[in-house]
């Protein structure tokens, strides 16, 4: 009976906005501003300790692969780790559906541990040994959930009832989920006893959860089974729901082991406020911020010096893709809803066709790029390649390049040629010429590159070769003169 930790890595990366974005969404960013791994990385780290015969599978979306990709890194268990490709996001339901099917090809009596990919986690043996404890539930046949044992009367978490004389580390059978409450119901739940935080972590044989797809809802089932028979378009007919109101609150064997684990969902600023050092007067202030006459703010600066003055109760945050100035009483998706409505571009960073609905700032396998500034016919960005990375083999059908090796050394396909370079080094690229870069080195190769032409999209690319499965195929692809790379 073979166990896999799988990984949720989705979201749309607005409960962090603006440090969080489509793009770059919470799990893979710093958003302690230590300099710390990001959340993901941690969670890797987490399930490989507590966890270690395990492998580890991420459920995630094809423009998120590169970050996964990326945070598996040179890690010792890397045939342990893979990745679950989701085509559209469809909240937890398809998403644990679609793994649960997943492991069930390899092992009919597959157990699945199931957790986010953002959360916090400060007691880590005592994680590890609810999920022993949830584990052997399972095996009997039940949904197991992972209940937190609450510390305040919180009004962002929903709530998982059981009967009275719930204890820690015990499974107790779930009587009710409970939606998020207001202040007086939360503090009535913290009193009871009998009410625990729904940390959305779930153990459960792959079998079981399979079944009550089918018996509650066959829609689902059917359609993620066709998304996995090849066709086009069937996830994304798949409801988007969480598997909360698909599954779990009709199933009849799902039990709760209530825990302390210094667990925290890291869902909103004022979550990481409260997680932060604050001063005497309940500031956190982090980057080069000054405060002056201010009480309970969060401040975060990105690269500018940042002076906030006379404010109370209030988040300021300025990030590389935009900035955010509220009071912490209010309700950032309220917020982004009006910038969408507004149609400001920095909510909706998926490919397009139009210059100014594109990132400032992208991961990519290879590394990642950022724009400098950008003008009708030219546009400036800073690429950083990592170590024993390399860009696909590729050419541009508008737009020719100029790059200024910075850091570095660079490994160039130009044509035909190869071309080592060195800081101070640069290199035109004409339109339609196929080139690549490649980091030869251990440290991060830094280019500025410059385009130029009529059309500067991050569509205009046709790749011939790539490491990361970005092409259909090479075989048209002729090796290039003294090119030793392999495809």
């Amino acid at each position: 009976m073979a166990l896999s930790s799988i990984i949720l890595a989705g979201g749309g990366g607005s409960r962090l906005w603006p440090l969080s974005t489509p793009t770059r969404p919470k799990p893979f960013v710093d958003v302690f501003a230590l300099g710390g791994p990001s959340l993901f990385h941690s969670t890797l780290d987490r399930m490989e300790r507590c966890l270690p015969e395990a492998p580890i599978r991420v459920v995630c979306s094809p423009s998120l692969a590169p970050l996964v990709t990326h945070s598996f890194g040179e890690r010792s268990r890397r045939d342990h780790l893979d990745i679950i490709l989701e085509p559209e996001a469809r909240n937890t339901a398809p998403a644990i559906l679609l793994a649960a099917l997943e492991c069930l090809d390899g092992d009919e009596d597959a157990i699945l541990a199931v957790l986010p990919a953002d959360h916090l986690i400060q007691e880590e043996q005592i994680f590890q040994r609810a999920l022993q404890a949830a584990v052997s539930e399972a095996r009997q046949g039940n949904i197991v959930l992972l209940g937190i044992v609450p510390t305040k009367a919180e009004t962002g978490y929903g709530y998982i009832e059981t009967d009275p004389g719930a204890t820690r580390m015990q499974a107790t059978p779930v009587i009710q989920f409970v939606e998020k409450p207001d202040q007086y119901l939360a503090q009535r739940y913290l009193d009871s006893g009998r009410f625990f935080w729904n940390s959305g972590m779930f153990v459960f044989r792959a079998r079981t959860m399979v079944d009550a797809f089918e018996q509650l809802r066959p829609d689902l089932l059917d359609a993620v089974q066709r998304h996995r028979r090849g066709e086009q378009g069937a996830f994304a007919a798949c409801a988007s729901i969480s598997i909360d109101y698909a599954v779990m609150e009709h199933f009849s064997n799902k039990v709760v082991i209530p825990a302390d684990l210094g667990w925290c969902d890291v869902g909103s600023w004022n979550a990481l406020h409260d997680l932060a050092q604050a001063d005497k007067h309940g500031n956190a202030a982090f980057g080069g911020v000054t405060l002056k006459d201010c009480a309970n703010t969060y401040v975060r600066a990105h690269d500018k010096p940042v002076l906030v003055m006379g404010i109370q109760d209030a988040v300021v945050v300025d990030a590389a893709d935009g900035l955010l100035v509220m009071r912490k009483t209010r309700d950032l998706k309220a917020g982004l809803a009006q910038m969408a409505r507004n149609q400001q571009p920095v909510l909706d960073q998926s490919p397009s066709t139009k210059p100014d609905e594109e990132p400032r700032r992208e991961e990519r396998p290879w590394g990642r790029f950022s724009v400098m500034s950008q003008t009708p016919n030219s546009k400036t960005k800073r690429l950083e390649v990592d170590p024993g990375q390399r860009t696909s083999l590729q050419m541009h059908h508008h737009r020719e390049e100029q790059w200024v090796i910075v850091e570095g050394r660079a490994r160039i396909v130009k044509g035909s040629d190869i071309l080592n370079l060195k800081p101070g080094d640069s290199v035109r690229i004409n339109r339609g010429e196929r080139h690549r870069i490649e980091n030869p080195g251990t440290d991060v190769l830094v280019i500025i590159e410059v385009q130029m032409g009529t059309l500067l999209i991050e569509s205009d690319v046709v790749r011939f070769k790539d490491d990361y499965g970005r092409v259909a195929t090479d075989e048209a692809v002729q090796r290039l003169p003294g090119e030793s790379f392999s495809a």
